[in-house]
């Protein structure tokens, strides 16, 4: 047995001892256990490459002793390689899953249920689902249905009773609705659209002065067919107002009261003034002091003149035929104007004529 070494802690001395024992020994000196120390772990040793063995003669090799198990075994022992010192497991060990695995993660897995495989399950779901699915698209378009229903029942009596009433309000085309008039008034800016005289605003009123041109451009488009109101007061002066407008891009001027307000009408008509052409007339009396109301209408084929709801005149016309002559607003399609008379120009309106 080989020799094991006790150490005494207290005492700092060793002891040797190759006899077994059955319990742990004590220090002969003081009593204290001895503590074992463990002998350094041999080193291995290391492989030397064999030394070839001389070739023995073919009668040795033929002799029946070289083949005794005890011969191999020497020659086995001799050798410097030495075998592994963990052998492999036996055929018996049952194999241990590692650590790694988690629990019952080796266990066998079982099979689905019945029910889960068989086709008749899966035919029955899918059966189920589109059942569903149809109810609920019915369910919606009948809905729907119900709702749109019950919103053009509304729409139906609300579009009847209007259409009755709106086809006894319609106006004609000589009489379009004031609600949709255009305020004027708000766009002319008198630093830009002053074309003569001296116009100044006075409560609202846009005033003009006592010029033989006093004149404004109004910067407004009009459409093929509508109406130009001015409602107006002649302050002092004995002469007339003057309202600039187009038709389909051809621009015509009606006076109003011209020539000391003794005739008035369409200028020019074939380039004759309103005082010489069909649509002369000697007629309405003006007196400074009164508000007038005059508007110009004017249609696909004609053109009239209104004054405090009394037509004053009117002239077949397309506009080929009307020019403007003496009144220029610089290629603008809307003017007013007054002549030797301050006028307060109370509204100006355009009102566009729908006829769908």
């Amino acid at each position: 047995m080989a020799p094991r070494t006790w150490k005494c802690v207290p005492c700092q001395k060793t002891f040797q001892t190759t006899q077994p024992t059955t319990r742990d020994p004590h220090c002969p000196k003081c009593g204290n256990p001895l503590t074992l120390l463990l002998s350094p772990t041999p080193r291995l040793p290391i492989p030397q490459p064999r030394t070839p063995r001389p070739k023995a003669p073919a009668s040795a090799a033929a002799s029946p002793g070289r083949n005794e198990p005890a011969d191999s075994l020497s020659v086995v022992s001799s050798s410097a390689w030495t075998p592994d010192p963990e052998p492999a497991p036996s055929p018996d060990t049952v194999f241990q899953a590692p650590a790694r695995y988690a629990p019952g993660l080796m266990d066998p897995v079982e099979p689905p249920p019945t029910l889960l495989r068989s086709p008749w399950f899966w035919s029955s779901c899918f059966a189920v689902a589109v059942t569903l699915t149809f109810f609920i698209v019915f369910l919606a378009y009948r809905e729907g249905r119900t709702a749109d229903a019950a919103a053009s029942k509304p729409a139906t009596a609300q579009a009847t009773a209007p259409a009755t009433l709106a086809s006894a309000m319609l106006p004609t085309p000589d009489a379009p609705p004031a609600s949709r008039a255009i305020d004027l008034l708000a766009l002319i800016d008198l630093a830009r659209d002053t074309r003569g005289g001296n116009w100044h605003m006075d409560n609202g009123a846009l005033v003009s002065d006592a010029s033989s041109r006093a004149l404004l451009a109004i910067r407004y488009k009009p459409p093929r067919e509508y109406d130009f109101l001015i409602q107006f007061t002649l302050l002092s002066g004995d002469n007339n107002v003057i309202q600039v407008f187009s038709v389909d891009r051809k621009l015509a001027t009606f006076v109003l009261g011209g020539w000391k307000r003794t005739s008035s009408g369409f200028q020019h008509l074939n380039g004759k003034p309103a005082n010489a052409n069909p649509s002369t007339v000697h007629s309405p009396a003006l007196h400074n002091g009164d508000i007038h109301t005059c508007v110009i209408r004017v249609r696909n084929h004609s053109i009239q003149a209104v004054l405090d709801d009394q037509p004053v005149t009117s002239y077949d016309t397309d506009g080929s035929d009307l020019s403007q002559l003496d009144w220029k607003i610089n290629g603008q399609p809307l003017g007013i104007g007054s002549q030797d008379t301050p006028t307060a120009f109370h509204q100006i309106k355009l009102i566009p004529v729908d006829l769908k």
